[in-house]
This record gives C-alpha cells, structure tokens and sequence, in this order.
C-alpha cells in the first residue's frame, strides 16, 4: 500500500477502534510501514496520532506517574 495522510490518519483510527495497540514499538512489531509512514508525512509518529483525533497519552505504554500514584 501506498500510504498518504489520509490513509496513515483513517488506518490509525480504525486500529484505535478495534483496540490494537498504538504504542510506537507495539505498532511498529507489525506494521512498520504504517509508523514510517506516518514519521514522515506529519513529522513524528506522536503528531500523527494526535492529529487522528488519538490522545497519545492513552497510547504510551509508560506508566504515567502522578504524586497521588506515588
């Protein structure tokens, strides 16, 4: 497939609908043409997901830590 800005932005919607795992590594296991893509045509895989309407936070697999958390 010949990726494009709308198609990395669509296929990232419906990978985040069917609950796939967005993070970069976990993403880039099995489809690293997507992640490439996406790097190159917005810049940053981060920006891709965001501009997909995607929270990145929700798509890091880090744990985010809070004082509470601490």
């Amino acid at each position: 497939m010949v990726w494009n800005k709308d198609n990395i932005l669509r296929e990232l919607r419906r990978l985040q609908k069917r609950g796939g795992d967005l993070s970069y590594n976990g993403l880039s296991k099995k489809m690293q043409a997507l992640v490439s893509a996406a790097a190159y045509h917005f810049g940053s895989y981060r920006r891709a997901v965001e501009l997909a309407g995607i929270e990145y936070a929700e798509v890091l697999r880090r744990p985010r830590w809070t004082r509470a958390k601490i």
